[in-house]
């Protein structure tokens, strides 16, 4: 089944919402059109919000005609404030026969920039925290580490195909187009160089890990952190990352060495994501 979400806080539903759904599920191959309704969405106030039960209400009665439209509370059950890359992941795992698209609107396209990058970020701020949690000389968490690559891969997989809607659009509604490219390729970059991070280090020997490498890394969370914090409307919980004092200093063998060069390629990745952003936010 191809089944469209259409994600919104639906505060409250109305005919503009209502046009898009139906004539996504009406003129594309799309089986249905599911209206995501979302508990919190980091772009606006809270405290702005009708409840949730009464949002989902209205929505239920503006669609009960329709049997293609379906009303979603899935986001309900989620983590607060709430993220696409893990609504779709959750999703995908629960309907793992259902090919899912994402339907978005024009004020949301508007907003590009902010409520799609921030998702990436912390993406893959997590997603180098498990490079962290290995240099720490801490067991890998499978479990943990496999949400985390998935987390990535899915939200710059949203995020190139948003990139690539805005661009379908009329030019006068596409903003900072050239640094959004860039923004896609280095969120691309640094998923990938982490990905192969941490491959490496699940080969390495503890001896191999010096203080050097702590110290690119706990750098590299903290500005990585800085990045997602210009982005002022997003709540973003602070994750402590403590890394114990290395001890001893490990040798410099050529192990050594390229896992320092993976370390510093790491850093300057995020270094130019800092000064994108300050363009972008």
């Amino acid at each position: 089944m191809k089944v469209g979400l259409y994600f919104g806080t639906f505060n409250p539903i109305h005919v503009g919402h209502l046009v898009i759904a139906n004539y996504m599920v009406d003129y594309t191959d799309l089986d249905e059109v599911w209206l995501v309704v979302s508990p919190h969405n980091p772009l606006k106030q809270k405290s702005t919000l009708l409840a949730d039960i009464h949002r989902l209400a209205i929505v239920q009665e503006a669609i009960e005609n329709n049997d293609k439209l379906k009303a979603s509370d899935i986001e309900f059950k989620l983590p607060k404030p709430s993220y696409t890359a893990t609504t779709l992941a959750y999703l995908k795992d629960k309907h793992p026969t259902h090919q899912f698209s994402f339907i978005m609107g024009e004020d949301n396209l508007r907003t590009l920039h902010k409520w799609k990058n921030h998702e990436v970020l912390i993406a893959n701020y997590q997603y180098l925290q498990k490079v962290a949690s290995i240099l720490a000389g801490n067991n890998l968490d499978i479990t943990a580490y496999k949400l985390a690559r998935k987390n990535v891969y899915v939200s710059s997989a949203n995020l190139g195909s948003a990139f690539q809607r805005m661009l379908s659009e009329p030019k006068s509604k596409q903003k900072n187009s050239k640094e959004l490219h860039k923004f896609v390729v280095l969120n691309h970059m640094l998923s990938s160089y982490t990905a192969n991070l941490m491959t490496n280090l699940q080969q390495k020997r503890p001896s191999e890990v010096n203080e050097s490498h702590i110290k690119l890394i706990k750098r590299s969370l903290f500005t990585l952190s800085e990045v997602i914090k210009v982005m002022k409307d997003v709540e973003l919980e602070e994750i402590e990352v403590n890394l114990p004092e290395i001890k001893s200093i490990g040798k410099n063998s050529n192990e050594s060495n390229l896992l320092s060069e993976q370390l510093e390629l790491v850093n300057k990745l995020i270094l130019d994501l800092q000064k994108l952003s300050q363009t972008l936010f």
